[in-house]
């Protein structure tokens, strides 16, 4: 009962009420809809088009604007947990930092040439009672002026020069004197 011209309608909306002016008060709330002859007039909906994210201590929540250019309405997405690399980093997604008071750790085992320990992935902090300098046993000579052995309890690999103090390696037990020993002037002292 109405003819539409360029968002014009001339026509009849209620019994005999015959006006001829633009659709109003199409809003996001009532779909569009025109509210004098209740026809549809204006597309409400959520756009592809990330507009940002609502953020807290844990979780972001990414909105997009509405389709309709005069829209201010923005609609939710789905919630999910902030997305970081190591503790009190930025959220890979939305650049907040997560912050909390306490870590809920996750320990990994780390080594240097001297020592091993447990570390958290997330903060860095060392767990107490872990940090232990390396029990090295069994050194084994290389026979090229080096020996190697492995730590009892990490199972972290050494390998250095014999040791000079004198012309036995006070650690492989090997003779390091250049006179009888193998290719490299290595002797082992024991079977």
């Amino acid at each position: 009962m109405y003819e539409r011209y360029s968002n014009r309608k001339i026509g009849v909306c209620k019994e005999d009420v015959v006006w001829s002016e633009k659709h109003t008060g199409g809003t996001h709330e009532n779909a569009g809809i025109c509210v004098d002859c209740k026809t549809k007039y204006q597309t409400h909906e959520k756009s592809e088009e990330l507009d940002s994210y609502e953020s807290n201590n844990s979780t972001h929540t990414p909105t997009y604007k509405c389709t309709f250019s005069d829209c201010e309405f923005t609609h939710t997405g789905e919630s999910k947990e902030h997305r970081l690399v190591k503790w009190n980093d930025k959220c890979k997604e939305c650049d907040a930092i997560e912050k909390k008071s306490e870590c809920s750790h996750i320990h990994v085992k780390k080594e240097n040439s001297t020592q091993h320990w447990e570390e958290c992935k997330k903060c860095g902090e060392v767990k107490a009672g872990t940090l232990k300098n390396h029990e090295f046993k069994d050194y084994k000579d290389n026979k090229d002026g080096t020996h190697s052995a492995t730590c009892s309890e990490c199972n972290y690999k050494l390998t250095e020069k014999h040791s000079n103090d004198s012309s036995i390696c006070q650690y492989c037990k090997v003779n390091t004197s250049s006179n009888g020993g193998n290719s490299s002037g290595n002797k082992h002292l024991y079977p």
